[in-house]
């Protein structure tokens, strides 16, 4: 039988304080010691424990016995060996038609003679409690009529073997759809021989559990199950179940195994949804839950430096956030030109998330690349461009790299020069070459 509950965090999460919560308080029968003995004999007292809610039906009672080793007054009913209806311990139990129901038995047997014994353990419900008067000293009572639902029966329990007293811790898990009305029973508990010999069942714990009775949900350590970054948060199945209930947890998109227990602590770097399959037997449960990453991440990178002139945009832009800059602007992104520390703070809408972040920005001069005006030259002049000789790389448009450039030609000139930093500068001249003016001579006739 399976069942899926899968629930939105701000609804099922609404109102949760940082802690988890208490398990809820679910219909469930757990009153752990009592012995139910089959035939007649002294038995062993010390595990004789009945505890609250439960009553003695027909049969002799052995009477109290006082404090017992493990601390509890008992009381010891007998079965007798005919194995009669009626014999046992009972309880009252509310019953939902249609709920799913997980029964868990721990329990041991013991023997008393020196033949193997067998024994049959019966748990039923009844609609009413007719017959069941209780265990008096001395008064066997009349005897109910073997009847009811039967939630869980097994024949043959055994052999244990003789001769000492000896204990078998035996587990038993069952999980079923109750189809009768709604409403109380009895829940009654017979042990029955097989043989007629003594045997005792140590009833150490029985509970039964409606499991739809608080549906399958899951809970965290923090509200709304949004995270920063680098946070953790613990999940925790928040719903009734038997001892025995099986746990897987998972992440649902991959699949990939996480934890077996009640309780899973993850610490996820992006928004994650994670499922847990709770199983009793043949019943299983699923939840899932998303536990929201808010990824706020404040970096203004390494510290950098610029050439004068030049200006860095410093952008931090993300969703869902508020911005404060060391310069008081409010915005997602500033531009700065000038040297100095920036700092900027980010805070997310949610107002549980923040980050911050430095850079230093330093100011290096560009280099010196002038060329001064455009020259004319005389025909078979030459001239000289001279630049710092100062570590500054030069590249001119002859191909060229010294820090000076001799011409002698008409033409356009450029240079580039870079600075170790990386700044640069460029910088044209035109060059003409004049022609010679032509001289003429004019001969006169001195006549």
């Amino acid at each position: 039988m399976i069942r899926n509950f899968c629930f939105l965090l701000h609804l099922c999460l609404l109102g949760m304080a940082a802690s988890l919560q208490a398990q809820p308080a679910c219909n469930v029968v757990h009153n752990g010691y009592f012995l139910l003995g089959t035939g007649s004999g002294s038995g062993d007292l010390s595990r004789n424990i009945t505890l609250d809610g439960w009553q003695c039906s027909h049969g002799t009672p052995n009477g109290a016995v006082g404090p017992s080793s493990r601390g509890h007054g008992a009381l010891n009913a007998w079965v007798s060996n005919t194995g009669t209806s009626g014999e046992g311990f009972y309880t009252y139990v509310n019953m939902v038609q249609g709920h799913r129901y997980a029964l868990f038995l721990q329990f041991s047997i013991s023997n008393y003679y020196s033949v193997n014994q067998l024994v049959t353990l019966q748990i039923r419900l009844r609609d009413n409690t007719n017959g069941f008067p209780g265990c008096s000293s001395g008064s066997s009572g009349p005897t109910p009529p073997l009847t009811g639902l039967m939630l869980y029966e097994e024949v043959g329990m055994g052999p244990v073997p003789p001769p000492q007293v000896t204990y078998e811790q035996q587990l038993r898990y069952r999980c079923f759809t109750y189809q009768g009305a709604t409403g109380q029973f009895v829940l009654w508990v017979q042990p029955r021989p097989v043989n007629g010999y003594v045997t005792n069942i140590t009833l150490e714990k029985i509970e039964l559990v409606d499991l739809d009775d608080n549906p399958m949900s899951i809970v965290a350590s923090e509200p709304d199950l949004r995270i920063c970054k680098g946070d953790s948060v613990t999940l925790e199945d928040f719903s009734c179940h038997a001892t025995g209930t099986r746990f897987h947890w998972e992440n649902a998109a991959t699949g990939a195994h996480l934890g077996t227990g009640q309780t899973l602590t993850v610490q996820p770097d992006a928004t994650t949804t994670y499922r847990l399959v709770r199983t009793f037997d043949t019943c299983e449960d699923v939840a899932s839950v998303t536990v929201e990453v808010d990824s706020l991440e404040a970096d203004l990178g390494p510290d950098q430096t610029l050439c004068a002139g030049d200006t860095l945009v410093l952008d931090v832009t993300q969703p869902h956030v508020t911005y404060l800059w060391s310069t008081g602007a409010t915005t997602p992104a500033i531009a700065v030109a000038d040297s100095g520390t920036y700092w900027v703070h980010l805070r997310h809408t949610s107002g549980d998330c923040e980050a911050s972040d430095t850079v230093h920005i330093g100011v290096t001069p560009k280099p010196q690349a002038r060329l001064g005006p455009d020259q004319v030259l005389c025909a078979g002049e030459s001239t000289r461009l001279t630049l710092p000789n100062d570590g500054t790389q030069y590249l001119w448009s002859t191909g060229a790299t010294t820090s000076y450039l001799n011409l002698w030609q008409s033409g356009t000139y450029w240079v580039t020069a870079t600075t170790p930093q990386g700044c640069e500068a460029r910088d044209t001249i035109d060059v003409r070459i004049a022609e010679a003016p032509v001289v003429s001579w004019v001969t006169t006739d001195a006549r």
